[in-house]
């Protein structure tokens, strides 16, 4: 453990998550895949926030400052960005273990936010016994190297932003997958509005429980 940041344990994350409109339609979509799949956790308003993580893993302090969490933002999105920042779906995609994403297409401010965010937290970052007993069936060799060393997978080259709706009981994919395709492309049809960068604690399975920062984009 990085003794710099002194002794404490904390889970937490970066994030952007969208404007209000989008994190209700969000949530209106995962209770129309409820209807046909059993899926868990439940987003909210408040205590499951739908969000696209940048970076979230177990630190001795919050994962970054609030100064370094404005730093990345100004890093990745140019001064005299104004057209705000949008998402553009990409498909809803199974990720084993149980796992249903809600994938978006290349966006080069996301990704430029992962990485600087990366640089800036990979020091900080450490696993406990229980990360590194837990089961990573389903996780590809780097993905595993990955998590037994920083504690999330989803990093540099397997860096895949999304938002999560949620994973089934099982942890296996439901067996008409057509038909949540055809759910989800029947509610989130156009791009969706970020609105915000986050600092947030995780709560289960990653998700964002409160906000600890966080920093408006600029909007349109």
């Amino acid at each position: 453990m990085p003794s710099a940041y002194g002794t404490n344990s904390m889970n937490t994350g970066i994030a952007l998550v969208p404007a209000r409109d989008d994190i209700l339609r969000l949530i209106i979509l995962q209770k129309r895949l409820l209807d046909v799949a059993e899926l868990s956790p439940i987003l909210s308003t408040e205590a499951n926030l739908p969000h696209i993580t940048i970076l979230q893993g177990k630190t001795p302090n919050p994962i970054c400052s609030p100064f370094e969490l404005e730093e990345l933002l100004k890093t990745a999105i140019s001064r005299d960005q104004t057209t705000g920042l949008f998402v553009t779906i990409k498909s809803l995609q199974y990720v084993s273990p149980g796992w249903y994403f809600l994938t978006i297409h290349h966006n080069p401010v996301i990704h430029a936010l992962h990485n600087n965010a990366f640089s800036l937290c990979k020091k900080r970052l450490f696993v406990n016994q229980h990360d590194l007993t837990k089961d990573l069936s389903g996780y590809t060799e780097r993905q595993k190297k990955n998590y037994l060393r920083y504690g999330y997978r989803f990093i540099g080259k397997d860096f895949s932003p999304h938002f999560t709706l949620g994973r089934t009981p099982n942890k296996k994919p439901f067996p008409q997958e057509a038909l949540l395709d055809s759910i989800a492309s029947s509610i989130i049809k156009n791009r969706l509005r970020i609105d915000k960068l986050t600092l947030y604690v995780m709560g289960e399975n990653g998700s964002h429980t409160s906000q600890l920062s966080s920093i408006t984009l600029p909007t349109p």
